[in-house]
């Protein structure tokens, strides 16, 4: 079984309470290889503000070195 987890939400959608440094440490702790965060879209009801998915362009360094993501160049 590959340890996965591809479904989670971190603080910017209004029921969760993670971030993502937090969602890190914990799959580092339970051996999770693979997660995804799926944050709320900018056309759901409770979707975070406009300026969480421009700032996804900025991302965070994770353990003092910067990370490699895949970047969605489209229009927000």
């Amino acid at each position: 079984m590959y340890p996965v987890d591809l479904h989670m939400h971190t603080v910017a959608s209004t029921h969760a309470y993670s971030t993502l440094h937090d969602y890190v440490a914990e799959a580092k702790q339970k051996g999770i290889q693979l997660f995804a965060i799926t944050d709320h879209g900018p056309d759901m009801a409770d979707a975070p503000h406009y300026w969480h998915f421009m700032n996804m362009r900025v991302w965070p360094r994770l353990g003092g070195r910067r990370r490699h993501f895949a970047r969605h160049r489209g229009q927000y």
